[in-house]
Order: structure tokens, then sequence, then C-alpha cells
């Protein structure tokens, strides 16, 4: 079986230019054998990445071109682990996909391909490498020569060689004596065998082209019948195409260019065999082509066998135990049970109807468990025998519930559960999430919140109440009753708010992931007990964090005695000016390694550091100056901020990213990449953030940070933390009619005038000071600075007129923002200029099918709706998604479009 993960998940090597071991056992069942992975270049660069199973002794990574995507396959070990090389940590980003089980092989090692001629179709044949078993299709790679290269099912017609560039791979059908066909334009090109499949794929003698006849439009494909997955190979005469793959109503919508000119994709298909297919280079004439070259089939489920369907069977006798999950009458537990035969379950269209499913956690503080070793600290160097344990009190307990009986298999995660039938009604949850209230971004999107209503009326949840509920995970699933579980379509990720009861009903109130990041920026506090921990008067005030290009912010006085100031609670990578009211302070040229030694250093005239000096310690547990005399008044100082690891973090995107997989808790393995990387090429700007003595948590430093770029962070349904810029409609990924709107409003005028000018502030002040507090040396200049909070950037001034004239009415807007210099927010004032400087109009409508297909910020074409007044609003006409609201049904979502 070949099983589908969706979302995909996304890998964190943690380390570049070396092999790295992935541990992917919680990813993957205990029965598979190999996975496939998605292969990222986020940058114009081409960068180096590689997979081999642990253990094989042959290892080769090679180049992937800029921007470009494509798959290969790996072996898994016993500890269902691969090892991965990527050259940079950031920008390649390898997905895992799918996962094989008992139908794929991958040998400990790779193995070469013997190969004869060039620049002809070469039959090969695998027969003698596999062994006693018979493959219907085989995992290949070639390397390293930049040349035409393809793979296909001997027999076959096709001609889709193209040039490639270092390793790619194949997934390629077999013939009956396990032969295939290889062209390669060079003899120097090399080819290896990593596995094989002897089943769950079919590969015809020829491809089919699937390229979408609209330029740069998601165009939906339906694959053969007995289908679920497809497999394509993807060809580009010209570097600057792009092509994208989906399965039909997912929210992917990264699209890639090839690598060099070919790429191979695997891509699951929608419950009705749907996927989504985009091609773009900006006209019909060059855009890359897609081919269809081979499907994988419908899998099989394993249900009870004696039964001819699922509604034909007799009800399980169950009841429920203290951790509220279902058991056989007759079992201890579900582990005691015998396991049941198997059948191949009846084709989907034959199942049952959907399944909502709900699995969430409880706190149950009397859940004792029993572990391995002493327990630590034991307040002993060393206890006294062997094979010690002991038993801890506190724990988290999962609780499974669905709107109608089901029950996971033995390969699900979870296994062996029988959901019990409480959910009432078909609603379930509720998502929503808008980017924006009013008529312009404010940095933070709405919370979504919704409720799960249980049955209770017989008291079996009553010992729930009395858990600890508030604040756990909460996901929500659908599916198919005759489905495993892992092939359940995860809808949504959030946590439990307030929990309430009635005779009749347990209600958990959801909340989305926002409300995790109501928690202090500020991880570290000062304890009082002196030096680098501050003085007693500073117990228990937060630590300094600077972040990106921060101007005249105020460093704590954290050892008065030594003139010992703190900067920043870590590593910086600069000052680059420190001012005593005002006036500039010479750097002593000292360079201390640590707080100690910056203390150690003497002050006063002849000494390590003079009056009018400053001296700066810079380590990762934190950045100090130290003055060589007593300040006439107030000390600030401009800052290039935290450098952790040594990498400057300055644009809107990394400094998020920064304040959040440093601080927050949230894994790096819990954000939207594809987001965070349109940010950066959207706002590439520096920017600086100070936290200032007060705390922040992270829900006003992140709204802050991205109210400054024109847009907003929010949580996905699916629990990533995503980020976004508002722009104007362009580059439609879907369009709205008559045939996928339902329940829609004409659309309406929304908020205030156009804009007839915008002003951006830029070098914002950290803190700003009276001017009669300044040096009376300070220039005029340098006094109207330090006592403005920002310097201002304006649009094209015949512009802003232009719109003055047409609306008498239109606002001037002014906004400080985060920007560190003048020629990045006049840029930006510009740009908001455009954008808000005409009259916008919104439109609501229900979207069909196209659940998880949209997100916000993405831009939609709305036509003609068959309304008589439709010629009054101007359509068709491009919208952007600033709104989404969506249920249990979440494929036919509602939407808030503006433009």
């Amino acid at each position: 079986m070949i099983v589908f993960k969706d979302p995909f998940v996304t890998l964190s090597p943690g380390a570049a230019n070396a092999w790295v071991t992935i541990d992917l056992s919680s990813e993957v069942s205990a029965a598979a054998t190999g996975v496939a992975i998605r292969v990222r270049n986020l940058v114009d660069g081409d960068r180096d990445w590689g997979l081999r199973k642990p253990g094989a002794a042959v290892a080769f990574a090679d180049e992937l071109d800029a921007n470009a995507a494509t798959f290969d396959f790996c072996g898994l070990s016993p500890a269902k682990e691969i090892e991965v090389w990527v050259g940079d940590t950031i920008n390649i980003v390898l997905d895992l996909v799918a996962y094989f089980e008992t139908e794929a092989t991958f040998p400990d090692e790779i193995q070469g391909v013997g190969l004869g001629t060039r620049e002809t179709y070469e039959t090969v044949s695998i027969a003698g490498l596999t062994g006693s078993e018979t493959a219907t299709a085989a995992f290949l790679f070639s390397r390293p020569r930049a040349t035409d290269v393809y793979a296909r099912k001997a027999g076959s017609t096709d001609s889709l060689q193209r040039q490639k560039d270092n390793l790619h791979a194949y997934l390629v059908g077999l013939d009956g004596s396990q032969q295939f066909e290889f062209y390669r334009g060079s003899s120097s090109e090399s080819l290896y065998l990593r596995g094989w499949l002897t089943g769950g794929v079919n590969f015809p003698d020829n491809a089919t082209e699937v390229t979408p006849a609209a330029d740069a439009i998601w165009t939906e494909v339906t694959l053969p019948e007995g289908s679920r997955a497809g497999i394509f190979w993807i060809l580009d005469s010209t570097q600057p195409g792009q092509w994208g793959i989906r399965k039909k109503g997912s929210s992917e919508a990264a699209v890639f260019r090839p690598s060099q000119s070919v790429s191979l994709a695997l891509a699951e298909a929608d419950g009705d065999r749907k996927i989504e297919v985009f091609a773009s280079l900006g006209s019909t004439a060059g855009r890359p082509q897609i081919f269809l070259i081979g499907t994988v089939l419908e899998s099989v489920s394993l249900v009870a066998a004696g039964a001819e369907s699922l509604t034909e069977a007799a009800p399980a006798v169950f009841s429920i135990n203290n951790d509220f999950t279902a058991v056989p009458a007759a079992a201890e537990s579900v582990t005691e049970a015998a396991p049941p035969a198997i059948r191949v379950a009846a084709p989907r269209w034959q199942r049952e109807s959907e399944v909502l499913a709900v699995l969430f956690s409880a706190y149950d503080e009397t859940l004792a468990a029993t572990i391995a070793g002493p327990p630590w600290p034991v307040g002993l160097e060393q206890l006294p025998g062997e094979g010690l344990s002991f038993m801890v009190l506190g724990g988290e307990r999962q609780f499974c519930v669905a709107d109608t009986d089901y029950s996971s298999g033995p390969d699900d995660t979870p296994a062996n559960k029988t959901f019990d039938a409480r959910i009432e009604g078909r609603r379930g949850y509720e998502f929503s999430v808008r980017a924006f209230r009013g008529s312009r971004p404010d940095g933070r999107a709405s919370e979504s919140s919704g409720s799960i209503r249980l049955a209770n009326g017989d008291g079996a949840l009553d010992a729930v109440t009395r858990l600890g509920l508030t604040g756990r995970t909460l996901e929500v699933f659908t599916g198919y009753r005759g489905d495993p579980f892992r092939r359940f379509e995860k809808a949504f990720v959030g946590t439990i708010g307030a929990v309430s009861w009635t005779e009749e009903h347990l209600i958990l109130e959801l909340r989305d992931r926002q409300t995790i990041l109501n928690r202090p920026v500020q991880t570290r506090f000062y304890t009082g007990a002196g030096d680098a921990q501050g003085s007693a008067e500073l117990a228990g005030a937060p630590m300094p964090i600077v972040l990106g290009d921060k101007r005249n912010v105020e460093p704590v006085l954290n050892d008065p005695p030594s003139l010992i100031f703190h900067v920043h609670d870590g590593r910086i990578e600069a000052l680059t000016e420190v001012r005593d009211r005002g006036a500039v302070l010479t750097d002593s040229g000292q360079v201390p390694a640590s707080y100690a030694a910056l203390k150690a250093l003497t002050t006063g005239a002849g000494q390590d550091i003079e009056p009018g000096e400053y001296a700066l310690a810079i380590t990762d547990g934190g950045s100090w100056l130290k003055l060589g005399a007593s300040p006439d008044g107030r000390i600030t100082c401009d800052v290039r901020g935290d450098a952790t690891g040594g990498d400057f973090a300055a644009t809107h995107g990394a400094i998020v990213r920064r304040l959040v997989e440093t601080r927050s808790g949230v894994a790096p393995i819990e954000l939207d990449e594809a987001a965070f990387a349109t940010l950066d090429l959207d706002q590439p700007g520096e920017v600086g953030w100070w936290s200032g003595p007060d705390v922040k948590n992270f829900a006003q430093a992140l709204t802050e940070i991205m109210a400054s770029a024109g847009g907003w962070w929010a949580f996905t349904p699916l629990g990533l933390l995503t980020v976004g810029v508002l722009k104007a409609p362009e580059n439609p990924v879907a369009v709205l009619d008559h045939s996928n709107i339902s329940e829609r409003r004409r659309p309406s005028r929304q908020g205030p005038q156009p804009t007839w000018r915008w002003r951006i502030g830029h070098a914002a002040l950290g803190v700003v000071q009276d001017p009669d507090g300044l040096a009376g040396s300070l220039s005029a200049e340098a006094r109207d600075r330090y006592s403005t909070p920002a310097r201002f950037a304006n649009p094209a001034a015949a512009t802003a007129e232009a719109v003055l004239t047409k609306h008498r009415l239109a606002e001037d807007a002014e906004s400080i923002g985060l920007w560190a210099e003048e020629d990045d927010a006049g840029a930006e004032a510009t740009r908001r200029q455009a954008l808000h400087g005409v009259l916008r109009d919104s439109y609501e409508c229900q979207a069909l099918g196209l659940g998880r297909r949209l997100w916000l910020g993405d831009t939609v074409t709305l036509k003609p709706t068959q309304q008589a007044n439709d010629v009054r609003y101007d359509l068709p006409k491009d919208f952007v998604v600033i709104g989404i609201e969506e249920g249990a049904r979440f494929r036919d979502p509602r939407l808030t479009l503006w433009g």
C-alpha cells in the first residue's frame, strides 16, 4: 500500500553539508519500507541535496536548480529512519509526501544499472537485481552530467527526454520481463536502482499530456478509473516556466521550476479521482508540459471478516474504560483482544457515508506511569542495584469520539481505538479567519472559535469533566467509515477553550492555535542576584530583546556599580552607535569575551575604558556594554540585534521566525514555510523591533511586526503559523462563477474613502527623548532626530494629487512602521498608496468544492453569476480572499473577497 500524508510533513535536517539521520517512526506505519520525498529549492541559486537509506556506503548529493522542485524515493531502516543531505537548511526543503508498505522493496545499498549506448532508447533489465521478486516498477536515479534523459516503459513510443541537471529520480513501469527503456545524451551519465514495487501502480505504454490549456490557472484533471494518485513527468524548454500539481481541495499553492528542464512528481487525488495542475510562463507558448505517466491504484482497507459490508456487520458490544476508549465486553483491554481476520473492503462508492472524528487530550493527575531508571535529580551520585524504575503521577489521556461508531486498525495512529458515537450534528466544528475587518490589515487575523457538542445523557463523560481540558490539543478528521484512519483527512488542529456541561451534553469550546501565543515574548527575567542577573531593584523585570536594525533603544542598567548596561538577552550583530544624552560615545576597542571579562575592565582616565568611551561584550548568553565614566543622562544606542548562531535576522519574516522558533515553543515544522518564503520576497527590507521595558506577549509582538509589513499573521486550520501581505489582486488561482458559487451576495462598497497620500515612518526610535534632556552640544538636526518618533517617506506627489482631485474626502494616511531605511519605507508608502488609493469592493459567497484550495491573500476571478445585476458591479473582476469560514464540510467554504 502507498499511504499519502495530507498535509505533507516538512522534515528538519538541522545541519547542512552532512548526512543527517531523520526519525520518521511517528509519521509512518510499522509496515513501512520506504518514503517519497519532495525536494524544494526556495532561492535563486543552486543548492545540494541527497537521500539514502541509513547505513548505505554510496551517498550522492547534487544540486537542485534555483526555485525548482522534484521528487525522490528512499528506503527506511528497521527503526524507520532515513538519511538526508542538504547544502542549506533554510532554503532546501524536504517534504514527506507518502510512504510505501509491503509492496515496495528498498535494498540496503543502491545498485548500479549497466548502460551501453547513448542518444537512443536502450532496453534495460533489472531482473538480475530483484532476486526472487518480480518488480512491476522501479525507483531509479541518474547522475551527474547535464544531459537529456528519460526512463519509459519497454515498448513505449514516448519521446519525453529533456535536459536535467545533476541528480534526478525516476519511477518507471516495467514489462513482464522487468525491462524498461532509458535515454541518455551522454555516456558519462550513470543510472542507479534504489528499489522496486511489486504492485499497487499502473503504467500504460504511453503517457497522457495533462498540461492545462489556460496559463497560470489551477485546472482540474480526473485520473483514470481505479486510481487514487498520479505519477507525473514535467518538461520545460525554457527555465522561467513554473509548474504545480496538487490534490483537488488542497491548500497547497506552491509552484516551481523544473530542475533544469525536467521534474518528477507524485500527487494524491481526492475521493472523486481529481487532481489540479498548473503551468505558467505568461503565455500559452513555451509553458512547461505535464504528462501523466502512471497511477497509484486504489488501495485496500482492512475490515472485520465475515461481513459483506460494514452496514451488515453486527454492532460490537463494548464498555467504556476509565480512559474513555471502547473495548469489547469480553476483553480486558484492546491489546488483549484477538486480532480480527481481514478482507478487502468494498470500493469507496459502496462504502458508508463520511465520518467526523475528533481526537482530544486531557490531563489526568492520577494517571500513573512506570519509567525505567532512577528519577532525576535523585539527590545521590549513584543508587544501588540495577534495573531500577520509578513511578510518576500525572499525564495526558487521549480521547476518541465521532458522529458514528468507527474503529481504527492496528497500523493506524491511534491504533485499535473505537471512536464512540457522541458528536451531535454535522457541524462538528467551525473555523473562520479574516485577514482584516476594516479597510486595511492591522497585523493580526481574527481568531477562530467554535464548539464540539458531545452527548452525555448516560453520564459516561462525567469523569472527563474533572480532568484538565483547557488549553489541550484537539484535532478534527473526516473520512469514510470503510477506510483505515490513516486515510482520514485532517480538517482542523486547535485548542480547547472553555468547557461546559449540562445533564445531557459536554461542550468543548474550540479555539485556533493563536491561544498558544498569549505568553510573554521575554523568556528570561532578572533574579536580582547581581552581576548579569541584575540588581535587587530589577528582580522580576524582563531582560531586553532587540531584533533587526533598531534605533535609540535604552539598555538596562543591570550592574550600577560596574556601569554595565544590558542590551539584548543573547548575541547581537553589532552596536552601531552609543550615546549619552544624545552625544556619541567612542568604542574603546576592548573586546571582552564574557560578562566577567567585561566587568574586569578598568575605567577612568588612562584605564581600559576612558571617560566618553564604552566597551561591548557579545556572547550567546547576552550582550552588554560598559561605560568609562558615570553617564550625564540617558544612555541610548542603535543596535543591529539578535544574531543567534551568527545569523542576523532583520526582515519582517526573519524576525517573526526568530521570535517564534527561539522563544515560543512553536516548532519549525509548525511554520507555513511557503508563506514565510513569500513574505521574504514581498518585504525584503530591513526593519527593527525592540521589546522595551514592559512585558509583551507573542500575539502583540507578531501583530506589531506584521502591521508594519501591511499584512497579518494567523494559524491555518491545520495548525501552521502563517503570514501574509495584502497585495492588489493578481495571478488568480481559481475562477468563481455560477457553477461553483451558492448563497452569494452582490458586491458592496467596503471601508472609507481612498487615500490620497501614504506616509510611512522609518528609523523609528525605541525611546523618544525630551529635547531638554539632550546634550547642549547637539546640532538642531540631532535634537530633532532623538525627540521625534520617526522620520517619514512620501509617495510621488503627482499620484497623491490626482486621487485628491477625484475624491475630495480622500484620506491622508500615516504609519510609523518598523522600517530601518528611508528607501524601503518610501517603496512601501508607494505600494500602499497604489493599493488603497482606489475604491475597493467586497463580496461574500459560498464556494463549492474549493476547500483548502484557497487561503488568505489568494486572488480569484469573479465572473458573471447569471444575476441580472452583475453588469452593475463591473464583473468579471479579480478579488483577493480576505476571509474564510468553514465547518465539517470544509470543502465548501464561505469566502469574503476584497478587490
